[in-house]
């Protein structure tokens, strides 16, 4: 009787300790996952001198650190690279390696298109009329032959391209993230069959989230979108590497909320895959 009655006050000890406030949570606790299709995605543009790799070799290292605090956090990031970026990667055997351990985590690894109509072109393109400008570098399929070669998958299932180059839209690529511009009404959308020149992707929407001034909604708002998405929507945010760069504290304060709170961001491929 003596052996039960301690082991009863052991297990009543235990149980207390577990309902204690989540308040006092560290980096990598879960607590009740809320199923929300919910998506962050983290673009990285090509520079102002897109012949170059300079632009992601300065702000690499914030990236490597963005990536940590996401995985403190149990947030899977959906990177969106310009070329330049996968040029830059492909340089060096340990980024790439690393960039494959992050795919290996479940993050995701998809197209920033930053066609001739947008500032700073990162030089591919299918338009005919920019192939003569000394900025080409290429077709979209030599940008795509490019960027496979980054996942282990060998596979690129998602892209952000601007609406004025839709004709530069990859045709395999089944996935699209647009939006940013139009604020809250970004934040949650119905996957949404698109028809560009040469695809027909499934498009979702997301809002800009950090330091773009009016444009970019707020963390409240945020909050409010995920409490009201239902199981048919996707609620989804975007940010720059240079955005971290700028105010890295912003977002671990966002991350550690989500996180404590019970979201937790998953990457793109894995949501449309589960929807």
């Amino acid at each position: 009787m003596k052996k039960l009655f301690i082991l009863l006050c052991i297990l009543i000890f235990i149980t207390s300790c577990s309902c204690e406030n989540n308040n006092n949570l560290i980096p990598g606790d879960i607590v009740l996952d809320k199923d929300i299709n919910f998506y962050i995605a983290i673009h990285h543009e090509p520079g102002g001198n897109p012949q170059t790799t300079d632009y992601p070799e300065e702000y690499w290292s914030s990236l490597i650190s963005l990536v940590e605090l996401a995985d403190q956090y149990n947030q899977k990031l959906s990177l969106e690279m310009n070329p330049q970026w996968a040029t830059y990667i492909l340089e060096d055997n340990v980024r790439l390696d690393l960039l494959r351990s992050w795919e290996a985590n479940g993050h995701g690894i998809g197209l920033h298109h930053h066609g001739p109509h947008q500032n700073h072109w990162n030089g591919y393109t299918y338009q005919e009329e920019f192939m003569i400008s000394d900025k080409y570098i290429g077709s979209i399929d030599e940008m795509m032959d490019l960027m496979k070669q980054l996942p282990a998958s060998e596979e690129i299932l998602f892209a952000c391209v601007g609406d004025q180059d839709f004709f530069d839209y990859p045709s395999e690529i089944p996935y699209a993230t647009n939006g940013g511009s139009e604020g809250v009404e970004d934040l949650i959308s119905i996957p949404t069959g698109v028809e560009f020149e040469n695809a027909n992707p499934l498009q979702i929407s997301f809002a800009l989230y950090g330091n773009e001034g009016n444009v970019a909604v707020s963390f409240e708002e945020l909050y409010e979108a995920l409490e009201t998405a239902d199981d048919n929507e996707f609620v989804g945010i975007v940010f720059h590497v240079y955005d971290y760069q700028e105010t890295p504290v912003n977002y671990n304060i966002l991350f550690e909320k989500l996180n404590n709170d019970g979201y937790h961001a998953e990457n793109i491929i894995d949501l449309f895959e589960n929807y």
